[in-house]
């Protein structure tokens, strides 16, 4: 009687069809004997013959060029039966022998993840049609050493060995997406079609191959983001995570109490400066990154609405900060907020913020709107809004800058009572005669339409008298007082008997 050897072999016990993938391997089990291995394997083939045909996939035979003089069913373990090519589980002991192996000895490479933009508009016919011609043209255009594998639905892989500079990877990627560029047949009719890429690189980004595939995909998911036909790194990729990140902290912030309001005294210039009011700027303190500044944490807030959040509860505290120093013998303070367009635009914010204002007992011409610069991609608020606000009470402010003014300039009256001159321009002075004749200009232009002209960021004596020549009625910056939280302000009112910054002495 024969006897068969003892062994222990991992075979495919179960495998689920995909109308996308070809066939998944779901789970694995082990063959005590060599009999029950060859049992086994013979009622596997004949299963998979009859799974086949029935969703439509032909089968490997042994004249595939990747088959060589592997088995059938190992050839199917590690290959996409669509296309081909060499799936996930493949590349990825591709990649760990290449970063462990003796002969590679750890060289560079590089690992790109592609997809075709619109894939999902496809139907399945087009879609594996499409992703045949890819793959053939694909593996003419790579380089023998490179390896191409299929790793998800509408996702290719390249392992690019010996590349890893950024330019060289651009090189390569603007070569493979001229190749898939050109237009394809999917069985009906011809597309063009395009591609975006992400990079990972070893052993810049990781030194594992799932850490570098999760960073490829990371990337490949900002470069579709970024729109069709892009390429983006897992630096970039990884920017764009923590601004995410950033985004949804910021959501909770105000009910962790993680917000605070710095104040800033704003002065009448002229022989006899005096305390006209404050600058409120936010301030947020993340329990592990520490403090963010504003201009990090403010243009995330706008894209993704936190704004909305995070203006109230600015508003409502300055608001409630307004009523107890009113309530003191201040009863003329007044208050600058700074607020993005898009905090302003709902047609039910000036009602709000009356509302605000109602129940904290503060007289609305105590609280000045600063409008800023809008982000890329968005406007600036047109004149309905700024008027609502005005006709509630509110002051408006409003930068200097061409599309600002050009919005306001047309109306009269002008729908604001504050031009404000930035920091760039009062940084420039009193050297610059260029920023100086601008200055100027803008100076008299308030002067002429009888409204004021702040000037932010003065930090010298001589921007101040520069300032004070041209005839600027406001000023705000570190020269005379630094920017305190409120609890810091009612140390020294107690302290001193009087609001900070009423005597025009810089803090030290």
């Amino acid at each position: 009687m024969m006897v068969f050897p003892a062994v222990t072999t991992r075979v495919v016990t179960h495998v689920q069809p995909d109308e996308d993938e070809g066939l998944d391997i779901q789970s694995l089990c082990y063959a005590q004997d060599l009999r029950e291995l060859m049992q086994v394997h013979d009622a596997l083939n004949q299963s998979y013959q009859s799974l086949l045909r029935r969703v439509g996939l032909a089968v490997p035979d042994s004249a595939h060029p990747e088959t060589g003089d592997l088995p059938q069913m190992s050839w199917l373990a590690l290959h996409d039966s669509l296309t081909g090519l060499p799936n996930r589980w493949l590349l990825g002991e591709q990649m760990d022998a290449h970063i462990h192996g003796m002969q590679s000895k750890g060289q560079a490479f590089a690992l790109l993840h592609i997809v075709l933009d619109g894939w999902e508009t496809f139907t399945v016919p087009e879609r594996h049609a499409l992703l045949r011609e890819v793959a053939a043209r694909l593996r003419r255009a790579v380089r023998r050493t490179d390896l191409l594998a299929r790793v998800g639905k509408g996702t290719l892989a390249v392992m690019l060995r010996g590349v890893h500079l950024q330019d060289d990877i651009n090189r390569v990627a603007d070569k493979l997406m001229a190749v898939l560029s050109v237009d394809m047949f999917t069985g009906k009719a011809t597309e063009r079609v395009t591609c975006s890429m992400g990079c990972a690189r070893y052993p810049l980004d990781g030194a594992e191959s799932h850490v570098l595939s999760r960073y490829a995909d990371l990337a490949l998911h900002t470069a579709q983001q970024d729109g069709c036909g892009q390429i983006r790194f897992h630096a970039q990729a990884a920017t764009a995570s923590q601004r995410f990140n950033m985004g949804l902290a910021l959501w909770g912030a105000a009910v962790r109490g993680e917000l605070k309001l710095a104040y800033q005294p704003i002065w009448t210039m002229g022989e006899e400066p005096a305390l006209l009011g404050y600058q409120a700027s936010l301030g947020w303190y993340h329990p592990l990154r520490g403090a963010q500044k504003p201009d990090e944490f403010l243009p995330v807030a706008v894209r993704n609405g936190a704004i909305h959040v995070l203006g109230e509860w600015m508003l409502k505290e300055v608001l409630r900060q307004l009523a107890v120093w009113h309530a003191s013998s201040c009863k003329d303070l007044r208050v600058t907020v700074s607020v993005p367009p898009s905090l302003i635009e709902p047609a039910d914010f000036a009602d709000r913020l009356l509302r605000w204002a109602e129940l904290a007992r503060v007289a609305p011409v105590t609280l000045e709107l600063d409008v800023t610069d809008p982000e890329p991609g968005q406007t600036v608020p047109g004149l309905a809004t700024l008027e609502r606000l005005r006709q509630k009470g509110f002051r408006v402010a409003m930068a200097c800058s061409r599309q600002a003014l050009a919005t306001v300039m047309g109306a009269l009256p002008m729908p604001v009572d504050c031009i404000r001159l930035d920091r760039q321009l009062v940084q420039a002075l009193p050297g610059s005669k260029q920023m100086l004749a601008r200055c100027r200009c803008y100076v008299d232009l308030g002067l002429s339409l009888g409204v004021d002209v702040l000037a932010e960021g003065v930090e010298t004596e001589a921007q101040w008298q520069a300032l004070n020549n041209l005839g600027c009625r406001l000023a705000l910056g570190i020269l005379r007082w630094v920017p305190l939280p409120s609890f810091a302000l009612a140390e020294e009112t107690a302290a001193n008997d009087q609001l900070p910054g009423s005597q025009p002495e810089r803090s030290e």
